[in-house]
């Protein structure tokens, strides 16, 4: 079947449209350009133990979601994007929090909460568990996956072997125990933050880290399209025979929001980054941001770039 082409235009007819489009998306593309340098330098600057990863693979996962808006915005899908940007927001949020203070601590709660986390999969897909079994019986009762039954996975019992030995090496110990007091005072599923009287929630960390404007303005704000409750407002408009008419996707006019909030992230999440990790590029990232300053400032100014009816 042809698709209703006013609903999903795939080719973008306004040529000047596109143009802008283009530059926005380039100006991602080049933040992610100096990030992977940032990667680079920090994976050449040898450390020597596991509790180094959270740091960065955690830069590695908020290129990832810079580059990905960059490919939306490119396609003139603005409102996806705002998802992949209120999980860079919590990326950021993670690594001021990491380098706050106690960074070595804090990354070993992260490396044991995510121990924790893929041990509680793995013995959900193991039909010789408990937790296997309570998921069977789930499976059982969905509508949608009568006939469904949990796959035999090779390896599975030795993957949570693994597990359970990287939790016991004395690196791991102080995060672990902290973990399992956390259970037994009724926490399940402590987030990583929480562990070592961190935070109880998001909103909790965007004040102990001083970032409750940023909370406020994209976290709270772009909560709707991650749980799609944003449905409604700027959706539909009113039409000359009284009703209303849906907005197409792809639909391209907060895109210069998109951008100006996935640099202004990217710029504070860099900077952040070489103060703790790479203090020697300063210098490096100032030559870097004059070549994208003229199109930063121009996106982040009141200049309304795209005009969309």
């Amino acid at each position: 079947m042809e698709p209703f082409d006013d609903f999903i235009p795939r080719q973008i007819e306004n040529k000047e449209l596109e143009k802008i489009l283009n530059a926005f998306s380039w100006g991602l593309d080049k933040v992610v350009d100096f990030g992977s340098n940032l990667v680079k330098w920090d994976i050449e600057t040898a450390r020597g133990h596991d509790d180094n990863l959270p740091i960065t693979l955690s830069l590695r996962h908020f290129l990832d979601l810079i580059d990905s808006t960059s490919i939306l915005i490119k396609k003139s899908s603005a409102d996806p994007a705002k998802l992949l940007l209120r999980g860079a927001l919590d990326t950021y949020f993670g690594l001021e929090y990491l380098f706050e203070k106690d960074t070595q601590q804090r990354c070993m709660a992260f490396l044991v909460w995510h121990a924790h986390k893929k041990l509680k999969t793995y013995r959900r897909l193991d039909s010789s568990t408990q937790q296997g079994k309570q998921l069977e019986q789930a499976i059982k009762k969905d509508q949608l996956l009568p006939d469904f039954s949990l796959p035999t996975i090779p390896g599975l019992a030795d993957a949570i072997g693994n597990l359970e030995s990287l939790l016991a090496l004395p690196l791991y110990q102080q995060a672990e125990a902290e973990y399992q007091r956390l259970v037994i005072q009724g926490e399940k599923n402590p987030a990583w933050y929480r562990l070592f009287n961190g935070p109880n929630n998001i909103d909790e960390l965007a004040k102990r880290l001083n970032l409750s404007s940023l909370y406020e303005v994209l976290f709270r704000e772009w909560s709707g399209p991650t749980h799609g409750t944003d449905i409604i407002q700027g959706k539909i408009f009113p039409n000359a025979t009284n009703t209303v008419d849906f907005v197409q996707i792809r639909y391209a006019k907060d895109a210069q929001t998109i951008v100006s909030w996935g640099m202004t992230l990217s710029l504070r999440t860099f900077q952040t980054f070489i103060k703790n990790r790479l203090p020697d590029k300063v210098e490096d990232y100032k030559r870097w941001y004059l070549t994208i300053r003229e199109l930063y400032q121009r996106v982040t100014s009141k200049e309304q770039i795209i005009k969309v009816e």
